[in-house]
């Protein structure tokens, strides 16, 4: 006989689920139409061949979806922005959670820190600034 316990493991709770930062109810919450576009996840490799057509095959099952926006903001907003890109995103390497332009589902984004940012003069008060975001899930 044997106590039957064998080989048990000691139970290890799930890490908590992560909570990000949300997008900053000072700034605004629509982007402008100018400037909007939405590319798939660039999930796909292609070979080119000598002869025939090229191959593709998936690399991924899912990937990051390029997500370009232009925001209007005012001079007051334009250090939120900087405070949020810089303090709570940490130059942009941490992910936030915003409210999709066109599905208008919460959706975690985070800033491509890769391709450029900028700001520009538009009207009076007024800056048109263009975020590369990458929609993430």
């Amino acid at each position: 006989g044997g106590s039957g316990g064998g080989n048990l493991q000691p139970f290890v709770p799930p890490p908590p689920a992560i909570v990000y930062d949300i997008w900053p109810a000072s700034l605004p919450q629509f982007v402008l139409r100018d400037g909007y576009r939405e590319s798939p996840a660039d999930i796909i490799k292609r070979t080119p061949m000598d002869v025939g057509e090229a191959k593709q095959r998936p690399l991924f099952t899912t990937g990051f979806k390029k997500l370009p926006v232009v925001l209007s903001l005012d001079l007051d907003q334009l250090p939120i922005l900087k405070t949020f890109y810089q303090d709570t995103l940490q130059g942009g390497t941490i992910p936030f959670q915003w409210i999709h332009p066109r599905t208008q589902q919460v959706t975690t984004c985070r800033m491509n820190i890769m391709e450029e940012q900028s700001i520009s003069g538009d009207a009076g008060r007024n800056y048109k600034v263009s975020l590369a975001l990458e929609v993430i899930a």
